[in-house]
C-alpha cells in the first residue's frame, strides 16, 4: 500500500504529535529552550503545527470520539477524503503566486476561491450523508466536534498596498 500526499501529511503529523506526547510524559525537554518554554513543552510543540495539520489531527480525533460502528466508516472515509481536499487546496492558496497583473492576481483568487467553496460543499453533503448514519448518541459529539475539521474559506493573504508597509 502506497501513502502519498494530503495522507503522507496527516501520518506524519500523528507521529510527531505521539512522539510529542511521549516526550512531554517522560519528562524530556529541549536543552537550548529550557529557559523560554512553557511548563509543557507537549502543547508548546503542538502550537507549531500548522493550522493544516492541527485539522489533520482535529480529524483524528472526532473520528475515534464518534465511535463509528463499521456500516458508518464508508461514510466517514468519504467525509475524510472531501475534508483532507479541502485542506490540501486551502495549503496550495496559502502560496505565494506568481507576480502578475493585478487583474491575473485577482482573477486568480477568484477562481481559487471558486475551488475552495466546490470542495466545501462536497465535504458538506458527505457531511449530510455521515451525520444522517449517526446514533442519538453519537449526533453531539459530531455537533460539538465535527465542523472544526474543515478549514473556513479564504482567498488567500491579503496584499499590502505599496504606499502602507
Amino acid at each position: 500500500m502506497r501513502i502519498h500526499g494530503p495522507r503522507l501529511c496527516f501520518l506524519a503529523a500523528l507521529v510527531l504529535f505521539a512522539a510529542l506526547q511521549a516526550c512531554g510524559e517522560t519528562g524530556g525537554k529541549r536543552a537550548d529552550s529550557a529557559e523560554r518554554e512553557p511548563a509543557n513543552p507537549t502543547m508548546a510543540e503542538v502550537t507549531r503545527l500548522s493550522a493544516n495539520d492541527r485539522f489533520r489531527i482535529h480529524l483524528a480525533d472526532v473520528k475515534i470520539a464518534l465511535k463509528l460502528t463499521p456500516l458508518q466508516v464508508p461514510l466517514w472515509q468519504a467525509y475524510e477524503n472531501k475534508a483532507l481536499e479541502a485542506i490540501a487546496e486551502e495549503e496550495r492558496g496559502a502560496e505565494t503566486p506568481p507576480a502578475d497583473s493585478a487583474p491575473d492576481q485577482i482573477d486568480r483568487r477568484v477562481r481559487a476561491a471558486g475551488g475552495r467553496v466546490a470542495l466545501l460543499e462536497q465535504a458538506s453533503a458527505a457531511a449530510r450523508k455521515l451525520y444522517a448514519s449517526l446514533t442519538d448518541e453519537q449526533k453531539p459529539v459530531a455537533d460539538r466536534m465535527l465542523a472544526g475539521t474543515l478549514p473556513a474559506v479564504s482567498v488567500g493573504p491579503a496584499a499590502t498596498p505599496r504606499g502602507e508597509r
